[in-house]
């Protein structure tokens, strides 16, 4: 179910030159938490005239911690922050084709970013230098800026 987006302080964008393509907007234990991020994604599915996102979809749910250790909670596709969950709904997500594939990983990697730049590189975890460069490699963010208001 798509809601009408209303542009609001502490959002976060994931931009495609002058388009927002998915926004992240923090939960309320995320102004607490300085060692991870935790909030909302929504997929933006439709703009008016001047780019402005307009229809957006509920993607994730989701908490990484400053170890890397991440929690996403995909409540359905239905799933609105002021309705909440509702029994009926389900974490059902139906990918159709590569580019939703896509997609999904590159919201994935988005959220990823989204907690090196708040809270850096982990100094005891080994290794996370290292696979976050090989999420980098994997090109999902090129040609994206991330642009908070």
């Amino acid at each position: 179910m798509s809601e009408i987006y209303e542009t609001k302080d502490n959002h976060t964008y994931l931009m495609t030159g002058n388009r927002v393509s998915a926004i992240f907007i923090p939960d309320d234990s995320d102004a607490q938490n300085e060692s991870g991020i935790s909030g909302y994604i929504y997929e933006v599915v439709s703009w008016i005239a001047d780019d402005t996102p307009w229809e957006i979809d509920f993607y994730c749910h989701f908490l990484i911690k400053w170890d890397g250790c991440s929690h996403f909670r995909f409540y359905g596709e239905d799933y609105t922050i002021t309705n909440g969950m509702e029994s009926r709904m389900e974490a059902y997500y139906h990918l159709c084709g590569a580019s939703s594939f896509i997609q999904h990983m590159r919201l994935m990697a988005f959220a990823y970013e989204l907690k090196v730049v708040k809270c850096g590189m982990s100094k005891t975890l080994n290794g996370e230098e290292k696979d976050y460069e090989a999420i980098k490699a994997l090109g999902l963010l090129n040609g994206y800026t991330i642009v908070k208001n």
